[in-house]
């Protein structure tokens, strides 16, 4: 690297021959209008970065330019041809004018083309795989990010879309959050009022009624039994009393003997006395149907009182038959109706219970809902810091991305007003700062256009001057007035305007 860079031009448009050396801050470009101050600038720029807005062409009538620029040399025919190690370093990507104050009525604009042209002097591109750990890695991120959302290839642009699409994803978990905790509430609602300590396993209490129907059930069988024996033995009763008054049946059974004897005896008769067979014929007869008489009374006394005894027995046995008490029905009653108040609190108990259950589940659901919420702010809140990372990649780069409340981009630093303040809302030297210790390093050679010279006041032309003095670097610019073609430094120029006042 020389000390004193130097710039030659033979035959390159309007140039036929220019030469000046470069000192460490501003070189200013004079000269009238059509002098070759531009021709200059885009031969100084396309030597050292290898761009211009339009490659400079060789003189009229000759066959070739020449172009020397540091130590290295370009040939201009009808393409350029490049030769030579140049022994200062130019800005490459970087277009101090845009990353200064681009064109642009509306400050996120201008911003978003600073933010553009800082990613790419930093070489980043738009990898969505720079966001994967924001979201927790690749498959988080697939997850959260549709395909359509990563199709483009800017940077800024790409943090912008997954930094909304987070935020969706953040708003639908707050949603499910609040849909979950009023789910829960409802569910608790219904437990209210509810004691849960009481009973409530479906079976025990299923059991116990089953247990108080089946008593109640054999009192109502003791009851009926009790008025079926009742409706018997007054029935026997009746009967009992239709029957004819009792005849006693011994006598009965006398008569029966004494109507035997007498028909013994008048067999005898008639076996002994033929002479007297009439008679006793008669008595034989008579003998035989009063006994046929007695046997047929005595029979009927016999089943007469077989049926006596039967009903006897029948209102004897009726009679012990323990009917309930009223009580003991009301008791039974009441212990089926408790046991149903039971079956049903219990319903109630497993229904609040259940409820409870489903309210700790909404509960979860609604913490799930909030951790993703958070997740997802922070995730989306982190877009910012993956913009950051890429201008960090530049040296002596000192901004940062944030997204303002409208989802814009904009670039910030650290000043003394703010740790946070917009570098748009920088003064122009503050800003020009800013740019230089990006742009400016010992033995850079940076090109600023005619126009962004023209807008600056001389106050902040002398702080670029001192800027680039300070770090070592060499600035080229022009600005316009009626003399030939020449290079003057700003130092040597502010010098001679304080002398002439």
């Amino acid at each position: 690297m020389t000390d004193t860079p130097t710039i030659e031009i033979h035959n390159v448009g309007p140039i036929e021959e220019f030469r000046c050396e470069l000192a460490p801050g501003v070189t200013v470009l004079r000269g009238k209008h059509g002098a070759g101050k531009t021709t200059v600038l885009r031969t100084v720029q396309l030597a050292t970065d290898g761009r211009a807005d339009r490659k400079p062409a060789k003189s009229d009538g000759v066959p070739r330019g020449e172009a020397t620029i540091a130590g290295r040399t370009l040939t201009i025919t009808r393409t350029v041809r490049t030769e030579g190690e140049l022994s200062v370093e130019g800005l490459g990507e970087l277009s101090l004018d845009v990353l200064h104050c681009p064109k642009f009525d509306d400050a996120v604009i201008r911003d978003k083309h600073r933010i553009a042209t800082l990613i790419r002097l930093a070489g980043v591109t738009a990898d969505p795989t720079l966001f994967h750990d924001i979201v927790g890695g690749r498959e988080s991120f697939d997850k959260a990010i549709d395909s359509d959302t990563v199709k483009t290839n800017d940077l800024v642009e790409l943090a912008a879309r997954i930094k909304r699409r987070l935020e969706k994803h953040a708003q639908n978990a707050e949603t499910n959050y609040d849909t979950a905790m009023a789910r829960q509430l409802a569910e608790r609602q219904q437990a209210d009022g509810v004691d849960l300590s009481l009973p409530c396993d479906n079976e025990a209490l299923g059991a116990a009624l089953r247990e108080a129907m089946v008593a109640q059930n054999r009192i109502n069988d003791r009851v009926a039994a009790a008025d079926r024996a009742a409706s018997a033995a007054n029935q026997a009763q009746q009967r009992r009393e239709q029957l004819p008054p009792a005849r006693s049946i011994a006598a009965l059974q006398i008569n029966l003997d004494n109507a035997t004897k007498e028909c013994q005896y008048a067999i005898a008769c008639v076996e002994l006395a033929r002479a007297v067979l009439a008679e006793a014929e008669k008595r034989q007869t008579a003998a035989q149907y009063a006994r046929r008489s007695a046997d047929d009374a005595l029979s009927n006394a016999l089943q007469e009182q077989a049926i006596r005894d039967e009903l006897d027995r029948t209102i004897a046995d009726h009679a012990a038959v323990d009917r309930p008490s009223d009580d003991d029905l009301d008791a039974a009653e009441k212990a089926v109706f408790s046991a149903q108040e039971a079956c049903a609190y219990g319903q109630r108990v497993r229904m609040a219970k259940e409820a409870i259950k489903r309210a700790e589940g909404h509960v979860a659901e609604a913490q799930a809902a909030s951790t993703a919420a958070k997740r997802m702010r922070t995730a989306a809140g982190q877009t910012q810091d993956v913009l950051s990372a890429a201008v960090a990649k530049i040296p002596n780069c000192p901004m940062r991305v944030i997204f303002d409340a409208d989802g814009n981009a904009r670039l910030i630093v650290k000043t003394e007003r703010s740790d946070a303040e917009l570098f748009d809302d920088l003064s122009d030297g503050q800003r020009w700062r800013v740019v230089l210790d990006i742009a400016a390093a010992a033995g850079k050679l940076l090109v600023l256009s005619q126009a962004a010279w023209g807008e600056l006041s001389d106050g902040t032309r002398s702080q670029i001057d001192a800027m680039a003095r300070e770090r070592g670097c060499y600035v080229l610019t022009a600005q316009a007035d009626d003399g030939d073609l020449r290079a003057e430094t700003w130092a040597e120029q502010a010098a001679a305007t304080a002398a002439a006042a």
